[in-house]
């Protein structure tokens, strides 16, 4: 690889290094032969010592001398490798030896310097100090005593003083003003300025040159001396402004001029006659070559230099240059059409330089020499302005002479414009402008609205040499009439028409004489077959008078009919209102294209029609002949008979129409406004109180094309009779069925409906208890499609009628919404297999009630499964299922499901609803009959299947038996619907009969449970304090913090809290003891019931072994309350165990938050909290629990500043290495939870608390301090575990310090000593929000953080409870078990 040039050179100037000056190095040669040698030396070795090896051993020797001998030589392949690119590096070692040798040389330097400063320069002294001078110029400013040797070398001394310079000037300046005074009156009048000053004169001509002279004396023979000239003639067009002479030139012309003063009379004179004709001279040279350039430039071919004489001083320009005719092959010649001329007066040597213009103009300017910067390009600038000017003032004159209502306009300063109104209220684009190009003097005319023709430019031809009014006149005519057909074409751009080219209609209109040549074809859209012929012709009253004629052209035929303008249906007849004078309406111009817009209109509206009416005699409908609206204008075609397009028979829907009447709508878009009006309305608008609808009422439909049902290609007057007929089966339809249930209406339903709105294609019934809610009925008819014809019902709500009644009416807080949205799919397959209108209102009207209250169920509420997924070893990718789900069985049928539970609502007459227990397998709602009772005080009723096999929607008993035989009663309510029957195992609760769980009393039942649609209301809907429910319980508002949800809800999900819990204990109690988070000793699990017994912890105290406890738990559905509730009790401690009241304390706080966990874990850690009986931590423990139940106003503390709360649960987010504690974890979700209060075999428990502000300010709100408290029952101690690093460390540890040493004097539990100084000590708010785990991380909450939700199986699916395998703790690792 070649190194290029520049590192070459670098090469060159860097010196090799001197030998055993660089680095170490080794020959290649010699390193090869180390190589081998101990390659060879290994192999010796190796040969002699196998034979004395085992086989394993020798084939281990003879690897590893294969690895040794390899990397040896990778090694040294890769120093070859390294060879081949080492030269790049040789640089480096030069560069570091450079290096190296310049450090070197600072040493020395160094090292010689602090020589000097030890041994050679003790002996130097500094010398004496000037303080003289010093003295001198610290006072006086100055050195004064510098010898005067050095200034006279130095400075000179002056011959003259500058006060006999200033008396020399002075006199200099008398003598030049007496000399010049002598010769004032023979001074040229161009001397402007005139200056004495040091001693010189100063004369100036502007524009032209500046001279300074004086006297060398005082006698009046001396001559003048010439001291300087300035030439002031500048040119900043070409030289931008430099100087135009020369300086050896001015050297040049200043000795002539010296000379000539020298030996002239009249030396002043003399120099203004000289440097003025070389002024002059300059000048016109100057202008001279502004012009050469100029046409050779920019105006190339425009201006002529004619003539430019440098003796006679003349130069003349032409402009305006005209192209002469010549031969082919000839050089082209130019001729001006006008001129100038520059001169200079020899006559006169006073006068400037003069312009002449050919031919003449006393308006015409010259140059401006004022400022002495010449300027050919203003000049011309000013004489094209003037020419153009002049020349469009004489084509104004020919214009006006030509037409004597012509109007011609003059606009522009700069550049002028002349502005002909070709029409009347022409537009801008439709004006005539005529210019004259300032360069060439051109004439151009142009009109923006018909582009490049070449009408445009034969107008300019004649115009420009000014050729006969008569052929002026001629021209323009033909631009009025392209001006007029371009106006018409785009007046007709947005109709619905196309423009025809004349070679498109040659082959047909040459046919037609009689039309004139300049004509605009336009065709129909709706019916090519027609063609509006628009003809121009030039009138001289009209301007241009324009005439229609319609073309039909019918196979070879053709039909020309002219179109006056008073032909009836072209112009609109409120026309006539717009003008007094028939003359003066012609002369409007807007009104061609109003003429021509009507025309098209009226013509397309017939064709429109007359398509039409032939596809309504095709389909047998009768119809009157075409009218015009007398009034508004327009096109109306009257329908009669029009039975006969409905196959619906209806005849009291044809005996009550009284018009049907079709129009056409084309302003926007093209539509069909079908009016259908009906007397002897069935049923008049009544949801308004006190506005009663009008029994007469006319429907006006927009029909489009595009509403139409029938295939893309159709016709489009097939399309506009289909959907006139889709109209009518609407109308025929929807009528029939009001029909019929308007005497209902009137006689029963009045009072529990209303009627929001009829118009005859869509029927709205207003129902419920404020008449809210909305049913719509419609109708589909589908003529041209495979579907049959139906109804369609939809549901809305709408404002209640107290919105229109009350003044301070307030909008509900909770959500509006129509249940029987949920049903519509049920309903619309029902009414269009029967179509009864009576029994679609009666249905709607009865189940109202339920719906709306079971409606609550609706809404979408999850709940996590994770921890009991975790407790039973249930793999779940999305650990949440929905809480309950509301379904439809039939219309009168409604399942909820709610986890295991499956309950079942059928509604019935007498607005009663029967509730049954149609869970799986057997009836799981316990206490169903009692929960009932209790909510309808008494009147709910439990019936067999004998006496409720009648059970049917009620029907009013005041309707037409037809109407009362019509409405089929729903099923059975003792079908089972979706529930399979038990045939096999039958257990006694599918028998029909109740029987009383071993729990709290309360008992299952399959049977139909009989409630009102107040009972069921009362059940489903929540309380009213519900959305404003403290967000803390106080002894006064219990009743109120605990009552959020409906009484429906908390019975339900108190029955499958106890479900849950009872899975999770059975599978807990099944582990091995060291494995249990708890170990029960006893358990019983019941339906409506748990009941479970465990040891409280044991104490090794100095007297022996200190026996627990048992503490009795019963967690079960309250008969009293339907909730679920705990009861708590110690066996075994006798006057030492808690009291009455501190035991309500535990139950209240497992009622408002352990409950509300909804988690397993949570009830362990609440378990493992009661079973600390020893050495009074129990009743720190209920301390703590009353806290964070009623706050601590009870307790003797002052200055509270925190609020603390036990966290029963937590997250561990670390990964379980070490396998869980059901089998293999690798697939199991990596967050799992565990209790918050842990216990393990050393007699220690860790409790979980988070502190959170008491009044938390705005930066505060988010924050809180979480810590693990860990106490020892067997010393009594109390200390925080992972106390992390922070300035408070040493506060912390002395409050544990002092409650301990507390505890050890008084044997009292440490623990609430701990909690109540940690509450006053507001130092938490610097220490670090929250304090981790070993090993893991916890956040408090009862969900993961997971994806989507899919498809969860129900608890009840999860497996079998209680079942063995191969199992251990997963909530612990690395710790002792617990029990």
């Amino acid at each position: 690889m070649e190194q290029p040039a520049d590192d070459d050179d670098y090469n060159k100037q860097i010196q090799p290094i001197p030998e055993k000056c660089g680095p170490p190095s080794i020959p290649l040669s010699m390193l090869l032969d180390f190589a081998v040698q101990q390659i060879f030396h290994e192999i010796t070795v190796m040969s002699e010592l196998l034979l004395k090896k085992y086989e394993e051993e020798k084939k281990i020797s003879l690897v590893q001398f294969a690895h040794n001998t390899r990397t040896l030589t990778v090694k040294l392949l890769a120093i070859v490798k390294w060879v081949k690119s080492s030269k790049k590096f040789e640089n480096c070692s030069i560069i570091n030896y450079i290096l190296d040798q310049q450090a070197q040389y600072f040493i020395d330097t160094a090292d010689r310097l602090v020589f000097f400063s030890r041994q050679e320069l003790e002996v130097a002294k500094l010398p004496t100090f000037q303080v003289c001078s010093a003295v001198d110029i610290l006072t006086q400013g100055t050195y004064p005593r510098l010898p005067l040797c050095i200034k006279q070398r130095f400075i000179r001394e002056p011959k003259i003083t500058p006060k006999e310079q200033a008396n020399a000037l002075s006199r200099i300046n008398k003598i030049l003003r007496y000399r010049i005074s002598r010769v004032a009156s023979k001074l040229p009048p161009k001397f402007r300025q005139i200056h004495i000053k040091n001693g010189m004169l100063t004369l100036v001509v502007p524009s032209e040159f500046e001279v300074k002279m004086t006297v060398l004396g005082e006698a009046e023979t001396l001559p003048w001396t010439l001291l300087n000239i300035k030439i002031l003639v500048e040119d900043y067009e070409i030289g931008y402004g430099t100087q135009l002479v020369h300086p050896l030139q001015l050297n040049l012309v200043h000795n002539v001029l010296q000379s000539r003063m020298d030996i002239s009379k009249n030396p002043l004179n003399e120099v203004y006659t000289f440097l003025h004709s070389f002024a002059q001279s300059l000048k016109l040279d100057v202008l001279f070559c502004q012009s050469t350039q100029l046409a050779n430039g920019k105006l190339r071919d425009k201006i002529l230099i004619e003539r430019y004489d440098q003796k006679e001083r003349i130069l003349t320009v032409g402009y305006w240059a005209q192209k002469l005719p010549t031969k082919r092959g000839q050089i082209p010649r130019y001729n001006a059409q006008f001129r100038f001329q520059i001169s200079c007066d020899r006559e006169d040597s006073r006068s400037s330089l003069r312009v002449r213009h050919y031919p003449p103009n006393q308006e015409l300017g010259g140059l401006d020499e004022r400022s002495g910067r010449l300027s050919i390009h203003s000049l011309l600038s000013d004489v094209f302005a003037f020419r153009s000017r002049q020349r469009l003032l004489k084509i104004r004159q020919k214009l006006e002479e030509s037409s004597t209502s012509a109007s011609v306009l003059v606009s522009g300063q700069e550049i002028p414009l002349l502005i002909y109104r070709l029409l009347d209220k022409s537009t801008p684009e439709e004006m005539l402008k005529i210019s004259v190009n300032l360069f060439s003097g051109r004439v151009i005319c142009v009109v923006d609205g018909l582009g490049e023709v070449q009408e445009l430019r034969n107008l300019e031809k004649c115009l420009d040499p000014i050729s006969p009014i008569q052929s002026i006149k001629k021209h323009i005519d033909r631009l009025k009439v392209l001006t007029m057909i371009e106006r018409y074409r785009k007046a007709v751009s947005s109709l619905l028409v196309r423009i025809v080219s004349e070679t498109q209609m040659a082959s047909k209109l040459s046919k037609i004489t009689s039309l004139p040549a300049d004509r605009l074809i336009l065709q129909f859209y709706k019916d090519d077959s027609f063609y509006l012929i628009v003809s121009f012709v030039v009138d001289p009253q009209l301007i241009v008078k324009t005439e229609l004629h319609l073309l039909s052209v019918n196979d070879d035929q053709l039909t020309l009919l002219h179109l006056s303008r008073d032909h009836p249906g072209l112009v609109a007849p409120m026309t006539r209102f717009l003008y007094a004078n028939k003359d003066e309406e012609l002369r409007k111009g807007d009104h061609y294209g109003r003429r021509l817009t009507c025309a098209i209109a009226a013509v397309d509206d017939r064709i429109s029609f007359m398509k039409l009416c032939e596809e309504l005699d095709r389909r047998n409908i009768q119809y009157d002949p075409l009218e015009t609206e007398p009034v508004v204008g327009g096109l109306v075609l009257r329908l009669k008979n029009v039975q006969a397009a409905v196959d619906t028979e209806a005849p009291e829907f044809f005996d009550n129409l009284v018009r049907c009447c079709l129009r056409l709508d084309s302003r926007t878009r093209i539509g069909w406004p079908f009016e259908c009006c009906i007397k002897n309305n069935p049923l008049p608008l009544d949801c308004l109180p006190g506005k009663p609808g009008p029994n007469t009422r006319a429907c006006v439909l927009d029909v489009s094309l595009s509403s139409s049902s029938g295939p893309p290609g159709i016709n489009p007057s097939d399309s506009l009779s289909t959907a006139i007929v889709e109209r009518l089966q609407i109308f025929v339809n929807i009528y029939k069925l009001v029909h019929e249930f308007a005497p209902v209406y009137k006689k029963v339903y009045k009072n529990v409906c209303s009627i929001q709105a009829y118009t005859y294609h869509k029927l709205i019934i207003a129902y419920g208890e404020k008449r809210d809610q909305l049913m719509v009925i419609s109708f589909r008819p589908n003529l041209k499609s495979s579907e049959p014809k139906r109804f369609c019902i939809t549901f809305n709500q709408t404002v209640p009628t107290d919105a229109y009644t009350e003044d301070d009416f307030q909008w509900p807080e909770e959500g509006r919404w129509n249940p029987h949205t949920q049903l519509s799919p049920i309903i619309n397959e029902k009414f269009n297999a029967n179509p009864d209108l009576v029994e679609l209102v009666e249905y709607v009207v009865s189940t109202s009630a339920p719906l709306c209250a079971l409606s609550k169920f609706l809404r979408i509420r999850f709940q996590s499964v994770k921890a009991l997924a975790q407790i039973l070893n249930h793999d779940m990718a999305f650990p949440l299922q929905m809480k309950y789900y509301l379904f439809a069985i039939d219309d009168y049928t409604m399942r909820l499901q709610y986890g295991h539970i499956f309950l079942e609502f059928r509604f019935l007459q007498d607005s009663q609803v029967g509730i049954r227990d149609c869970s799986r397998f057997q009836p799981a709602v316990v206490g169903l009959e009692q929960f009932w009772k209790w909510i309808s005080g008494g009147s709910a009723q439990l019936c067999t299947n004998s006496n409720v096999s009648h059970a049917s929607p009620h029907a009013p008993t005041s309707l037409p038996s037809q109407h009362v035989a019509a409405a089929s009663p729903p099923p059975s309510s003792t079908q089972s619907l979706s529930v399979p029957p038990s045939s096999t195992n039958q257990s006694p609760h599918s028998q029909g009969t109740s029987f009383t769980t071993s729990g709290s009393g309360l008992t299952l039942t399959p049977n139909i449970i009989l409630v009102d649609h107040v009972t069921l209301h009362k059940a489903c809907q929540p309380p009213e304090s519900a959305l404003r429910r403290p967000l803390v319980p106080t002894k006064e508002n219990n009743a109120e913090f605990a009552n959020n949800l409906s009484p429906l809800d908390s019975y339900l999900s108190a029955i499958e809290f106890v479900y849950r819990t009872g899975a999770a204990f059975k599978e807990i109690y099944s582990l091995p003891l060291p494995q249990q988070p708890v170990h029960f000793e006893k358990l019983d699990v019941q339906p409506d019931s748990i009941r479970a017994s465990v040891l409280s912890i044991r104490t090794q105290s100095a007297y022996g072994q200190n026996y627990p406890c048992i503490v009795n738990f019963q967690f079960f559905v309250c008969p009293n309350t339907f909730t679920v509730k705990c009861s708590v009790e110690y066996d075994g401690l006798g006057d030492s165990g808690p009291k009455a009241e501190q035991i309500s304390i535990i139950e209240s706080y497992f009622d408002y938050y352990i409950s509300r966990f909804n988690n397993e874990y949570a009830l362990v850690a609440f378990i493992n909290l009661c079973r600390m009986t020893p050495n009074g931590a129990l009743f720190s423990i209920i301390k703590i629990m009353r806290g964070q139940l009623y706050g601590y106003d009870e307790d003797p503390l002052t200055n509270i500043y925190w609020n603390m709360s036990i966290m029963p649960t937590m997250l561990q987010r670390k990964p379980d290495q070490g396998g869980g504690a059901h089998g293999s974890q690798s697939t199991m979700s990596a967050r799992k939870f565990r209790p918050g209060v842990l216990l393990d075999r050393n007699q220690t428990m860790r409790i979980h608390v988070n502190f959170c502000p008491l009044s938390p300010d705005e930066s505060d709100k988010m924050r809180r301090h979480m810590m693990w408290l860990q106490y020892n029952v067997q010393t009594n101690q109390v200390e925080q575990v992972n106390q992390g690093v922070s300035d408070e460390k040493e506060i912390l540890t002395n409050i544990f310090a002092a409650a301990n040493e507390m505890a050890r004097q008084s044997n009292e539990c440490p623990l609430w000593e701990v909690v109540s100084q940690l509450l006053q000590r507001p130092e938490l708010n610097r220490m670090p929000s929250s304090v981790p785990m070993p090993n893991s991380m916890m956040g408090p909450g009862s969900v993961d953080n997971i994806g989507s939700v899919g498809q969860i199986p129900s608890v009840g699916n999860m497996g079998s409870v209680g079942t063995s395998g191969s199992v251990h703790n997963p909530l612990l690792k690395g710790e002792p078990g617990m029990y």
